[in-house]
């Protein structure tokens, strides 16, 4: 939904979010089907976190994270 009344909305892909200076964590919020998923990346003990959302914002899953360095999906190699 816009904030502003005749303001138009678009759907944002994917967004990566690197802090290495305050916390070390990386978020990685990446549209999967009608849902998103965030996974946090950083110096945990036990593993990094995958969250999994639905349509309306609610959570409808967590686990271990089965991906280590997040690179945009949208990227294309250019050669030189």
């Amino acid at each position: 939904m816009a904030m502003k009344p005749g303001a138009a909305t678009f759907k944002v892909g994917e967004q990566i979010i690197e802090d290495p200076l305050m916390s070390g964590l990386t978020l990685w919020i990446r549209a999967e089907g009608k849902g998103f998923i965030l996974t946090v990346l950083g110096n945990f003990e036990t593993a990094n976190r995958d969250f999994a959302f639905n349509e309306r914002g609610e959570n409808i899953g967590a686990g271990s994270a089965t991906c280590c360095i997040p690179s945009p999906n949208w990227l294309v190699p250019v050669e030189t």
